[in-house]
């Protein structure tokens, strides 16, 4: 099985995203269609599920607000989320969703987090940046790395 980590702010969205979503009583940036169309081709390409490793994975109204904008049949491929482990590291929660998980043959972590942590990833961290989300270019190395 092939696993997208998912993160969303930074990767589905960007410093110029304007649309919006209420999360218990607060506005935050929402998603960018195409972004969320980017992340379709990827799947496309490579048959992946997604883990959502994502803040927006601990709140109700984030996760269905993301299933809308994503619509039904990429929304499908949303089979789970990393544990939340508090404070500690993101790197964390993914390593042990994916000890968990023998199944996963090659996965990906889709993130913009400038951090140490997710670099023992190596290769299959996928580094978005926060200035502009997710991009073609970004697509086509998760492509490459999940085929």
């Amino acid at each position: 099985m092939k696993i997208i980590m998912l993160d969303i702010d930074g990767v589905c969205n960007d410093v110029c995203t304007t649309t919006k979503h209420v999360c218990e009583g607060q506005v935050y940036d929402g998603v960018d269609k195409e972004k969320i169309d980017l992340l379709k081709k990827i799947i496309d390409a490579t048959g992946a599920k997604i883990i959502l490793s994502s803040t927006w994975r601990k709140y109700k109204d984030s996760r269905e607000y993301l299933f809308k904008e994503m619509g039904e049949q990429l929304a499908s491929c949303v089979i789970g989320q990393t544990p939340d482990f508090g404070f500690r590291l993101r790197a964390d929660e993914i390593e042990s969703w994916l000890n968990d998980h023998p199944e996963v043959t090659k996965f990906i972590v889709l993130d913009d987090q400038d951090s140490e942590d997710l670099e023992r990833f190596g290769s299959s961290f996928i580094q978005t940046k926060m200035s502009t989300g997710l991009t073609e270019e970004d697509a086509v190395k998760c492509i490459e790395k999940l085929s």
